[in-house]
């Protein structure tokens, strides 16, 4: 069944995967035109991965895109990344940057969000009309970052390879999404099947590489709310969050009384987030944004603004 499933991927993503080729060793020659051999080295390694003969999507890595871009905070601080990954940031009343014990977390960041290894747990986020909004200070702390400046070289190629990662991803999710679908049905039917035999074993080995694939580009193609169903606490202890499989958002006080209620609105470009919008309660009207990463909801104002509520799973 998977070696089926994989046969049918590729022969879907086949006119995708020669675009994506092409782009790369254009890239490339662009590179060694200008002497950029650390980029050109970086294309290469993506074009040997490209040429394989199974269906492997790279993620759009949005922090390549982002890659020496001066980021200007609101209080005036200015950030930056380097290709290494590497965080720098700059006081107001500095002219020189200095380096920060920050890196990008290169295997936990995600299409639309960067994670950095450090101590005051930074992340960025990127809004569907490329602003870049900043969680940090232990997640106490929202700004939004207005990009400055690029270095024209690196930039200029991190900038086009994520594009052309990003159309890849798009062009593969849409042609495979019904055998995906089809794929994780079948999937669960026979992990049921397992747990009715008493074969727990191949039940959470089937269960995490479901899992898995739902998570991945190819299943994540019309990402849907259901992933924030539950019950969730904010870290007040005052408020608690329902949200069913329809995208309904319930907030209730300790009392049980209902503060406010929500609607799911519309998913991220690449799912990593989702939009609701107010429907009762006292901000009725406006949108928030809900970021589930590590086992929470970053529940966010759609303007941005420095609020923010972490939600928890809700043990009561």
């Amino acid at each position: 069944m998977y070696q089926s499933y994989q046969t049918a991927c590729n022969q879907r993503t086949k006119a995708a995967r020669v675009v994506y080729l092409n782009t790369l060793a254009s890239l490339q020659q662009e590179c060694v035109i200008r002497n950029d051999f650390d980029n050109a080295l970086l294309l290469k390694k993506a074009l040997e991965q490209g040429t394989g003969n199974s269906v492997d999507i790279p993620p759009p890595s949005m922090w390549k895109s982002l890659v020496d871009i001066e980021l200007k905070t609101e209080s005036k601080w200015l950030h930056k990344i380097t290709s290494d990954g590497q965080f720098y940031h700059r006081p107001p009343s500095d002219k020189e940057y200095r380096s920060a014990t920050d890196k990008v977390d290169m295997e936990k960041s995600m299409p639309e969000a960067v994670i950095f290894a450090g101590s005051l747990g930074r992340k960025w986020l990127k809004m569907e009309n490329g602003d870049v909004v900043q969680i940090c200070h232990h997640d106490t702390c929202v700004e939004k970052l207005i990009p400055l400046s690029a270095s024209p070289q690196s930039s200029d190629i991190g900038s086009k390879l994520a594009d052309a990662e990003r159309l890849y991803q798009m062009s593969c999710a849409r042609a495979t999404a019904p055998l995906t679908a089809k794929f994780i049905t079948a999937l669960e039917k026979i992990q049921k099947q397992a747990l009715i035999d008493g074969k727990l074993d191949d039940c959470i080995k089937i269960k995490q590489y479901t899992d898995t694939l739902k998570n991945s580009p190819l299943g994540s193609s019309s990402a849907s709310p259901s992933c924030l169903k539950g019950a969730w606490m904010d870290s007040s202890n005052i408020l608690a969050y329902d949200f069913n499989d329809s995208g309904t958002m319930i907030v209730r006080t300790k009392s049980r009384q209902v503060e406010q209620q929500g609607q799911y609105v519309r998913s991220s470009p690449a799912g990593g987030y989702f939009i609701f919008k107010i429907t009762q309660g006292k901000e009725k009207g406006e949108e928030r944004i809900l970021f589930p990463y590590d086992g929470k909801i970053y529940f966010l104002k759609a303007d941005l603004s420095n609020w923010i509520r972490v939600l928890s799973p809700n043990s009561k």
